[in-house]
């Protein structure tokens, strides 16, 4: 039963549609689909149905570790690994640092509400996610600024 269960596991896997254009072994497929139509960034991000998905985000933050954009890698909505540009994997403690766009919506939601002195959110015109967060608890401390940026790069296999 474990070899029949291996084989199976194997013709999925090479049947998969898609190409592997990098070596972290996550098979990409381009996104096709165009929603950019619906105005609400949140049921425009829906439209997609995009539940596993690899983004490219830099974390915009004064004493940030991680500098630069990584990919991000999240299957259901969950930050399940991040790597370099250049596909070099990241500590797994960095999973922690970055966001998937369901976690960028619930910060976007939280801040108008919130006790931030001044902060800016910008929506992707084409899938609607948060493309840009930007946080300034107290306006005078310039080490207190943080956020979020990030552009959708491909659709995870």
């Amino acid at each position: 039963m474990k070899k029949v269960y291996l084989v199976v596991v194997v013709l999925l896997v090479s049947c998969q549609s898609g190409v592997d254009d990098s070596d972290s072994g996550y098979v990409m497929t381009e996104i096709t689909s165009d929603y950019s139509h619906i105005s609400d960034p949140v049921a425009r991000w829906k439209a997609y149905g995009l539940t596993d998905y690899v983004v490219e985000q830099a974390r915009n933050a004064f004493t940030d570790k991680y500098v630069g954009f990584h990919k991000v890698v999240v299957r259901n909505g969950v930050v399940i690994d991040v790597l370099t540009l250049d596909d070099r994997p990241v500590e797994w403690e960095a999973r922690a640092a970055f966001r998937s766009v369901e976690q960028l919506f619930v910060m976007a939601d939280s801040l108008p509400s919130s006790r931030m002195e001044w902060y800016l959110i910008e929506y992707d015109s084409t899938y609607g996610y948060p493309k840009k967060i930007l946080v300034d608890p107290v306006i005078r401390a310039l080490d207190e600024q943080f956020g979020y940026t990030t552009n959708i790069y491909r659709l995870a296999g």
